[in-house]
């Protein structure tokens, strides 16, 4: 579900990424939008991270640090579907423990980010 992605990528923290609040911080443990893709990208420079990861585009898998539960490429890389139907009010009537997501919906949710997300669109509750 959305909510054991999000648990198992916080890792235990309660910051924006599991490597802690500042977006620069995502360098050691994501492959996200920064230097090395933004010469591909030039209308959103702006948005990149300043830090070279040697990648582009997506990197072999476990090339960044493991988060604190030993899981790697949570922030990043890839996007990462899961079994959740989006909905934009579901939380704000759901569960508080295991909500399970919306029973249908139109779109799945996918967490995480790729190579070419911003940090904003990286961080855990994203």
């Amino acid at each position: 579900t959305e909510a054991e992605w999000e648990y198992a990528c916080r890792a235990g923290s309660r910051s924006r990424y599991s490597s802690g609040n500042a977006p620069d911080s995502l360098a050691k443990i994501a492959n996200v939008f920064d230097a090395d893709a933004a010469v591909n990208w030039q209308k959103w420079q702006t948005f990149a991270l300043q830090s070279h990861d040697g990648y582009a585009f997506t990197a072999p898998v476990a090339s960044f640090a493991p988060n604190a539960f030993g899981l790697y490429d949570m922030h990043g890389n890839a996007w990462e579907w899961v079994g959740d139907w989006h909905a934009d009010d579901y939380y704000a009537q759901s569960p508080i423990d295991d909500p399970q997501g919306p029973a249908s919906g139109t779109v799945r949710v996918r967490r995480g980010g790729s190579w070419h997300t911003w940090p904003f669109y990286a961080r855990a509750s994203f």
